[in-house]
């Protein structure tokens, strides 16, 4: 049986470079494909569309979406248009509507281009989103992938998750869909997995004891995780 394709959507960042270690825990049952976003080009979800179909097989043969933090509505929109052979979907510590306290959006006006002019600090990067128990070479992967893309295209891509509201195309989704959740997750406000099973009771959940970059702080577990719900839900397809 040929590997299942298994297309990826990274995160704010946009470069997919942090897919490495999870990609090589997956091993050969399935065929990643990673997507990249424009790095000096500044898109909305409904702009970076046609990018992940672009990546989607051509021959209507079985594949899967995984996709992180930023990516999740994003393939919930593809899904939503039910390309053919879509046989499930993974969201990893990710949302349907602004992820954050209501109070926080009217921040929205200070996160514009030279907020993200320069990397983001270690210690923040720490806090948010790798754990404070991270290694140095992960710290700095991180932040080289955010510097990758435009300040302007980051600050784009916050306003579009401030702005997102994809409920119905979680609730409408064609295929089983698993929920990632990161226990330790500090960037995300609390309580998004429960409010998406009450959008979709048929949701499955899991949790890993992890901060917000589950797939590059746990990947081998997570990989795990993806590969026993991939055989449940896509191999008979």
């Amino acid at each position: 049986m040929d590997p299942l394709p298994l297309v990826l959507l990274p995160g704010l960042d946009g470069t997919g470079w942090m897919f490495r270690d999870f990609v090589a825990a997956l091993g050969p049952t399935v065929a990643p494909r990673v997507v990249a976003y424009p790095t000096h080009e500044a898109r909305t979800y409904v702009g970076l569309e046609p990018i992940v179909e672009a990546s989607l097989p051509s021959d209507g043969a079985p594949f899967a979406l995984v996709a992180e933090s930023f990516g999740g509505p994003l393939a919930l929109r593809v899904a939503a248009k039910r390309p053919p052979g879509l046989v499930a979907v993974v969201l990893v510590a990710t949302f349907v509507r602004a992820p954050v306290p209501p109070w926080m959006q009217h921040l929205r006006g200070l996160l514009g281009a030279t907020f993200f002019s320069v990397p983001p600090p270690a210690p923040l990067v720490r806090a948010l989103m790798v754990g404070w128990d991270a290694t140095d070479a992960l710290v700095a992967e991180f932040r080289a992938s955010v510097a990758a893309a435009h300040p302007a295209v980051l600050a784009a891509r916050v306003r579009a998750v401030l702005e997102v509201d994809e409920a119905a195309a979680l609730t409408d989704c064609p295929v089983p869909v698993l929920y990632l959740s990161a226990e330790r997750d500090a960037l995300l406000r609390k309580g998004i997995p429960e409010e998406l099973k009450a959008l979709r009771p048929a949701l499955e959940i899991t949790s890993l004891p992890a901060p917000h970059l589950v797939l590059q702080t746990h990947a081998r577990e997570a990989a795990e995780l993806v590969r026993s719900f991939l055989r449940e839900h896509a191999g008979p397809a």
